[in-house]
């Protein structure tokens, strides 16, 4: 340490000088310093210890994230139908073209198209057009769905909501679990929907 300029001070007080780590401190202070001293000296040893190591299982690594599937568009006879729009379709005839997105690449996705799921009158509760989009390459997927079904003469002139569900595991069709036809066995599984308003019209 320099050496500081005390010539004010008689010259029998320099041989008697205290240590830099006392000098002008009460006992107090000088306790709580001499504390101070070995957490210090520790510290750089307790952030080493803090340091979590990188996970070197392969495993863990590769795994990825299970994401949902999402629509991107509806369309049909070239039409991009809006959600909660109203849907016109004929009795008997037509197709519907989903584009899908999927960043599980190896995820098949199911779709199902639902009339009136939640209405308790509903003679008919299992989806009346169902198709596929296998894995991909890509996260697109594209799905077309016959409507064949989709409308019943006793639609006509009567406004229906209209499902479009989405399912990245296969949905039970048979319907002997709840949710009635759109339960999945595998726990994992994520869906996602669109809602219309379903106008069927006579052939």
């Amino acid at each position: 340490m320099t050496q500081m300029s005390d010539s004010h001070v008689p010259d029998g007080s320099r041989s008697r000088r205290n240590p830099a780590t006392t000098r002008g401190r009460p006992p107090l202070a000088r306790t709580l310093h001499d504390l101070a001293m070995p957490v210090l000296a520790l510290a750089p040893l307790m952030l080493a210890a803090c340091v979590i190591p990188p996970s070197l299982s392969v495993g863990n690594q590769d795994a990825g994230v299970n994401s949902p599937p999402a629509i991107t568009s509806v369309r049909s006879t070239g039409e991009e139908l809006l959600q909660w729009s109203q849907a016109p379709f004929a009795v008997g005839s037509g197709t519907m073209t989903l584009s899908l997105l999927d960043t599980d690449l190896d995820d098949t996705l199911y779709v199902r198209i639902f009339v009136d799921y939640n209405n308790p009158m509903n003679y008919q509760p299992s989806a009346r057009s169902q198709c596929e989009a296998g894995p991909s390459k890509t996260a697109q997927r594209t799905a077309v769905c016959p409507l064949n079904g989709l409308c019943q003469p006793t639609d006509v002139g009567v406004t229906r909501g209209m499902e479009v569900l989405v399912f990245d595991r296969q949905p039970d069709d048979a319907g002997s679990m709840t949710p009635l036809y759109q339960y999945m066995s595998d726990p994992a599984g994520l869906s996602t929907s669109r809602f219309y308003y379903l106008e069927c019209e006579s052939s």
